[in-house]
């Protein structure tokens, strides 16, 4: 009877340490997948952060470009305000000497 309780103590024995073995072995794979999974997690991560920093950069260049643009503008404005001022000086001019040659005419 003790060498059958003996028997059926270690066939028990046996049993769960298989079932340990297979657990461990199952939770080393779900590490393995899991770790796998977190690398191209990390990854994507880094992929993200760098299209990030790029989409900044053409954000700031294109506002640089907006703000060159406005300049250009500005300064196109007011060289045609010149312009104009100085087209009014010479029609002004213009009707002056129209006026003396009819006069110089008369």
């Amino acid at each position: 009877a003790r060498d059958a309780e003996a028997v059926k103590v270690a066939s028990s024995a046996e049993a769960h340490a298989r079932e340990m073995r297979r657990m461990r072995a199952e939770h080393e794979a779900e590490a393995k997948r899991l770790g796998r999974q977190l690398g191209r997690l990390q990854a994507q991560v880094e992929q993200l952060s760098l299209e990030s920093q790029s989409h900044e950069q053409r954000a700031r260049c294109a506002t640089e470009e907006k703000s060159r643009l406005a300049e250009g503008l500005r300064s196109a404005e007011a060289r045609l305000a010149e312009a104009r001022e100085r087209s009014e000086t010479t029609e002004a001019e213009l009707a002056g000497l129209r006026r003396d040659l009819v006069a110089a005419q008369a």
